[in-house]
């Protein structure tokens, strides 16, 4: 097997180089934020229903703890607003939303980059679908249709990297899309807790 996938590698030619070490990339990319958002707290019914129970008892200390010991940008965002109550209500708001113009960026970190490589993917395969045609047709500029071994080899090589595109392309893609899924219902979460509350300051 192994031996088979390196004689489809070297047969790709030179453009199968950038789509793997694209790839690879991107599968470490992949990695590192399926491992972040494994440590994102997902119970986040509980963590508000917690939240909203304290703040009902006016327990702002056993908010502060229950803020720290929850993992994710949704309990750091909260601890930002109760700890902003604490000295001045009216700067609840801002607070929290300054605390959500730098958390953002750390959910987002690296979701470009897997969709420029899954878009560049497919075109790489295409330029190797390029090299092995024009590889082809200097064969048979050069010694005609009599060599079928030389015309095979440009023919693969145009074949196999738009496979290879392709390929790596699509999970990529799809993986981008239940990545940026996970953004935006943690950024909902967040929308959310803020939007209560404020809603809950403003109350009292």
């Amino acid at each position: 097997m192994f031996y088979s996938m390196r004689n489809w590698l070297l047969k790709g030619g030179p453009v199968m180089i950038p789509i793997i070490g694209f790839s690879v990339i991107a599968v470490m990319f992949i990695i590192e934020r399926l491992i972040y958002f494994s440590k994102i707290r997902h119970d986040d019914a509980f963590f508000t229903g917690e939240f909203a129970r304290l703040w009902e008892d006016n327990r702002i200390d056993e908010i502060v703890n229950l803020c720290e010991k929850t993992p994710g940008p949704l309990a750091r965002v909260m601890k930002a607003g109760i700890l902003a109550y604490r000295k001045n209500p009216k700067s609840v708001k801002s607070r929290m939303h300054e605390v959500v113009i730098r958390e953002l960026p750390l959910l987002e970190k690296y979701l470009s980059l897997i969709a420029v490589i899954a878009t560049l993917e497919p075109m790489l395969g295409l330029l190797g679908t390029v090299t092995g045609l024009i590889r082809t047709f200097t064969v048979i500029a050069l010694k005609g249709t009599a060599d079928p071994q030389e015309l095979s080899g440009g023919i693969s090589e145009a074949l196999i990297t738009t496979e290879a595109g392709l390929i790596i392309a699509i999970p990529l893609i799809y993986m981008h899309n239940v990545l940026s899924s996970r953004v935006d219902a943690i950024t909902s979460d967040i929308e959310r807790g803020i939007t209560n509350f404020i809603a809950m300051v403003e109350e009292k």
